[in-house]
């Protein structure tokens, strides 16, 4: 990667977004009519659903862990350094550490996918199509309360991410001169003296 490495981060949904989003997308599955016999048809509307429901939320989620992944172990030495700096400014404001919301998150996939996969099989082996359809209603129940307890590490994550791609940027074809000195010392008045610059000035 190239300077700018940081804009490459992944996007991150709000948590509640997703949740709905994906629930919206199960919901959605058309019952297949070409099955004749009503339970069978409803086992496997149910099971189609709930599989519909587990994608939605484990392939977005997928995608963001392997993106800060690969996007953070590729980063030129300056914007390492930088985003080193401000995730633990934010490790010390009590947000936590990148590599323990990383982890919260692949839990909450892991707990996600775990939730599916044994309500798809309840669905399956369902003895009616009422109970089919009741157990997409307790897996969608089930989901819903899991994203409420654990889904602000998906949250936490997208405004980690805001504030990562928000880093200051260098062009590698300018020169580039840092001045390095304890609070009021003059260096904005330097910056001023020598230059028609603004100096913006930032903690």
């Amino acid at each position: 990667l190239e300077l700018g490495g940081l804009r490459q981060l992944p996007r991150v949904f709000p948590a509640e977004e997703v949740v709905n989003r994906a629930i919206n997308s199960g919901l959605r599955v058309e019952e297949d009519t070409s099955v004749r016999n009503s339970r069978q048809r409803g086992r496997k509307w149910a099971a189609e659903q709930i599989n519909e429901l587990s994608k939605q939320l484990t392939k977005p989620t997928g995608e963001i862990l392997d993106g800060y992944n690969k996007v953070m172990r590729r980063l030129k030495p300056f914007e390492k350094v930088v985003a080193d700096l401000t995730i633990k400014a934010r490790e010390l404001s009590g947000y936590g550490s990148l590599s323990e919301t990383l982890e919260m998150v692949k839990e909450l996939r892991k707990n996600s996918l775990a939730v599916c996969r044994a309500a798809a099989q309840a669905g399956k082996n369902a003895d009616t199509r009422k109970q089919a359809e009741r157990e997409v209603e307790i897996c969608i129940a089930s989901i819903e309360e899991l994203w409420e307890r654990d889904g602000w590490c998906l949250d936490l994550l997208l405004d980690m991410g805001r504030e990562l791609r928000s880093v200051p940027m260098l062009n590698e074809e300018l020169d580039t001169v840092v001045l390095v000195g304890s609070p009021n010392v003059g260096k904005s008045s330097i910056v001023r003296c020598i230059s028609t610059g603004t100096p913006e000035v930032n903690n």
